[in-house]
């Protein structure tokens, strides 16, 4: 298991509620009753410290990386399994809502005067919109590489 590896370095280790869940002390502050929760799905270990620790300060804490965590990447070409990746169509669609964002955005600035107060709150979220998309066109500039 996966969460055998965090789970050695906890104390007050107890089984939760569901099958592979676990609490135990939070090792990332001064815990006395278990506040952490620890929960293996498929091929991941989820953590969450409720009184506020990062999984990182957890991870840290116990000399772990944050990626020992996480899937195995297969040997040979360090990526995540086939199976594992993104369903293409799901890509487009969050693609499509991006694109959609700037459209909108698009609208609001044809008549600037009359929607000044939409356009400065937008920005963040046209800013952000363009970042999506432009992590999506480097992804896809790596694809094509290999």
């Amino acid at each position: 298991m996966i969460a055998d590896k965090l789970l050695i370095c906890l104390d007050k280790v107890r089984e939760g509620r569901n099958a592979n869940e676990w609490i135990a002390c939070c090792p990332a502050h001064n815990d006395r009753i278990p506040s952490l929760t620890i929960t293996e799905i498929e091929d991941r270990v989820l953590i969450k410290c409720w009184s506020g620790c990062s999984a990182y300060e957890i991870c840290e804490s116990v000399g772990l990386n944050i990626s020992d965590l996480f899937p195995e990447r297969t040997a040979s070409t360090n990526q995540i399994p086939k199976e594992k990746r993104f369903n293409p169509a799901h890509v487009l669609e969050a693609l499509l809502l991006e694109v959609s964002v700037l459209e909108i955005f698009n609208l609001f600035t044809k008549d600037t005067e009359k929607n000044v107060d939409k356009i400065l709150e937008s920005i963040p979220r046209v800013e952000m919109a363009l970042d999506r998309i432009s992590s999506a066109r480097g992804c896809i500039e790596r694809i094509r590489v290999q």
